[in-house]
């Protein structure tokens, strides 16, 4: 992979879904780390779309998880990105939310299955300045509570919450222009395969 993003210079859009494999002894752990990270950053200063799926990770295992949440967040802050797919990313927390809300270019991001992201990542992540649309898909950390962070910023144009046991309706009300709320769980098939549609 490194050998690969380092030919590819004009690489705008990467989707990436990893499950872990098995290494040495007993560990199990996807297939890229955070040197392959480094390498997108380096070898690919045009990219601005950003999907990594992470898929039958445990999060009570983050090594599972060949990348680290400062991998992640280096390949943010060194390329100019405008959208960004997080699923299943439990070595996400609210520090890093905090490092994202300083990414200047960041108006789409997608929260997928991320158990460690809080109400204190929403009032972190309503700061980054170009943001303008946020999906949280069974985030089961954040509450009401997070969503009235969002309402009294008044600054989304659309808010995406599904599935997210702790956030009501009454909650999402007036946190964006345009609200898409469901209580509904979806199968973990269906959120794994999902995509960004950013062109």
């Amino acid at each position: 992979m490194i050998s690969l993003f380092q030919r590819c210079s004009n690489l705008k859009i990467v989707s990436l879904r990893l499950r872990p494999l098995h290494y040495e002894d007993i560990e199990y752990r996807t297939a890229l780390t955070d040197a392959s990270l480094k390498a997108l950053a380096v070898s690919c200063p045009m990219l601005h779309v950003v999907e990594l799926t992470f898929a039958f990770c445990d999060p009570d295992w983050p090594t599972e998880i060949g990348f680290t949440q400062e991998g992640i967040l280096t390949l943010i802050q060194s390329c100019p990105i405008r959208a960004l797919l997080l699923n299943g990313a439990s070595i996400l927390y609210d520090e890093g939310m905090k490092c994202l809300s300083s990414s200047p270019l960041l108006e789409k991001l997608e929260l997928v299955d991320c158990c460690s992201i809080t109400d204190a990542g929403m009032n972190f992540i309503i700061q980054a300045p170009c943001l303008r649309s946020l999906t949280l898909r069974q985030c089961n950390k954040v509450t009401d509570n997070g969503m009235a962070e969002l309402a009294r910023s008044q600054k989304l144009e659309s808010l995406t919450v599904i599935g997210c046991r702790r956030i009501s309706l009454k909650g999402v009300r007036g946190a964006a222009k345009t609200v898409r709320y469901s209580a509904e769980f979806e199968s973990l098939e269906s959120l794994k395969a999902m995509n960004m549609n950013i062109k």
